[in-house]
């Protein structure tokens, strides 16, 4: 397929330059910092990755941020690998066939893959989970990712019960009916990122009362690699290996994924505190740190690029934040300020979601118009009130990210534009954009390859439309960029998407910086781009 050459050779390329990729953390610090290792039975093989946030839940379809996702893909199992160049693998799934009319797509489920308690995973395993995160009762904030498929609306929400076009078949096999013909990789790039399938065998004699609830979700049963073994709030989680895992039995015993400072990484990882980084924006060196990691001789340190991006979010709800005033605040940022000295380099500008090295690009909005005269300009013929102090929350635990606030601060109050900064952990600024409590907030994503995974950004009422835009246009655009079944017929329609992206402006994107990305050498045959698309094959690793 065309778009996966494409994909595939860009992505190729990029795995060997010497520094490159992703994106941003957030973060939260145990007590007592990297040194705080829990004590381990002697004998044991303990990994310990650092993440720079902590996770919200282990509800996998009800977190509003990625920090959880590398716990999940160990708990759970999505169907397929998404690889670092965008090929796909079997994981769940030991094969998928798609449909002659492109309007379906079939799995089979490896016969082989038990849950944590013993129980076999089956393809009703698989149709339960979709039926289960399809239903409105249920809360998800990533239910729209279902929307692809028949008997739900565009929300992903079931239009009736069980409605979702699944069906199980004869062979362990599980059917996935599309609303109409579609690429393929849509669904395995950006549905199967977020679809890690749940035990019915547990679930299915529960209330909507305890899905939702806290304590189901406290000590939870997957499939994946490893299992549940125990936690501390806000700072770190133990999983004990699954030594019946479908794939191979992962070669240590422990994985710790421990909350650290985003300063405090390379001194774990000197240390031995510390073994490897999540990457893919959950964790990655200070670029301040880059060049002491890099004089380590008991870390492997790769520079990986992807396609990540951070951004600033504007309240479009509040009456002054109209469309003028955010293209001309837009027009006040000095991206290559925040590239050339907070990330020497290091990193590239924005203007859309699709960088420069991204096939969906379009060439023709790059790069950003820079000019605060004409900002100023434009303020005053919008008749903005240079006395309004307004509010921009800055998650903490991402150097370059709280860093780059100042700078935009900066820039805005030289085109008379107050902003007081407020540093705040992450789940309070989600909650807060959520509920239009902020005039801006400063947020990173590591996307899927395929850009719809953008779509619910933009989808008016979604819980990820943190900007609260009401104005269907990008939306509509997205879904018919969805509808073409041609990279170059996608291509159009996602090109006019970013000019009317430009126009609206309910979002600034900034810059994407390259991730700096360190795992000790007692670790071999690790893939670090793999983390780009929120994958870790910690089953292939082999620890001494």
């Amino acid at each position: 397929m065309k778009l996966k050459a494409i994909f595939a050779a860009l992505l190729a390329a990029l795995m060997f330059t010497a520094c490159a990729p992703p994106a941003a953390p957030t973060d939260s610090t145990p007590a007592g910092g990297p040194s705080s290792t829990t004590a381990q039975p002697a004998g044991e093989k303990v990994v310990t990755m650092a993440i720079s946030s902590t996770w919200e839940t282990l509800m996998p379809f009800n977190t509003s941020s990625n920090y959880g996702d590398v716990i999940f893909d160990q708990l759970y199992d999505r169907l397929v690998f998404n690889r670092g160049d965008n090929t796909f693998e079997p994981r769940l799934a030991s094969a998928w066939e798609v449909g002659e009319d492109a309007k379906s797509i079939t799995f089979t489920i490896d016969p082989n893959a038990k849950w944590h308690d013993g129980q076999p995973v089956t393809a009703e395993d698989v149709a339960f989970t979709a039926q289960l995160v399809s239903d409105p009762a249920i809360n998800s904030s990533k239910r729209s990712f279902l929307n692809y498929f028949e008997g739900v609306d565009d929300s992903g929400a079931e239009l009736s019960a069980d409605s979702i076009g699944v069906e199980v078949l004869e062979g362990n096999k599980v059917k996935f009916n599309l609303k109409r013909p579609m690429d393929p990789e849509i669904i395995l790039g950006v549905f199967n990122k977020n679809f890690f399938v749940l035990p019915k065998h547990i679930l299915e004699d529960k209330t909507v009362e305890e899905v939702n609830g806290p304590d189901l979700w406290e000590a939870p049963i997957g499939s994946g690699p490893f299992k549940f073994g125990s936690s501390i709030a806000g700072e770190e989680i133990q999983l004990d290996c699954n030594e019946s895992y479908h794939l191979g039995k992962p070669d240590f015993d422990k994985l710790v994924i421990r909350v650290t400072q985003s300063a405090n990484l390379v001194a774990g990882l000197m240390s031995g505190d510390i073994d490897i980084l999540a990457g893919s924006g959950l964790a990655a060196i200070p670029l301040e740190d880059w060049e002491t990691a890099q004089a380590q001789e008991n870390l492997n340190c790769v520079s990986i690029e992807n396609y990540s991006y951070q951004y600033m979010v504007y309240n479009t709800q509040r009456e002054y934040m109209t469309a003028e005033v955010r293209r001309a605040i837009d027009m006040a940022i000095n991206r290559s300020t925040i590239v050339d000295q907070l990330l020497k380099g290091e990193g590239q500008i924005l203007a859309t979601p699709w960088g420069p090295n991204h096939p969906y690009c379009n060439k023709e909005v790059y790069p950003p118009e820079y000019d605060p005269e004409t900002a100023k300009q434009m303020l005053e013929n919008a008749g903005w009130d240079t006395g309004r102090e307004l509010l921009m929350m800055v998650p903490t635990g991402n150097k370059v990210r709280e860093r780059s606030a100042v700078l935009i601060q900066q820039d805005l109050e030289k085109v008379g534009v107050k902003i007081k900064l407020q540093s705040v952990d992450f789940p309070t600024l989600m909650s807060s954009m959520q509920n239009g409590e902020t005039d801006f907030g400063l947020v990173g994503a590591s996307p899927a390859a395929d850009p719809d995974d953008h779509k619910p950004a933009l989808e008016p009422g979604s819980s990820t439309n943190f900007s609260l835009l009401t104005d269907p246009t990008l939306y509509e655009l997205m879904k018919k960029g969805l509808e073409a079944t041609s990279f170059e017929a996608r291509k159009a329609i996602y090109d006019e998407e970013q000019v009317k992206f430009r126009e609206i402006c309910n979002l600034s994107m900034l810059y994407s910086p390259n991730t700096l990305f360190a795992y000790n050498k007692r670790i071999q045959n690790v893939q670090p781009t793999d983390s780009n698309f929120l994958n870790w094959a910690t089953w292939e690793w082999k620890v001494d």
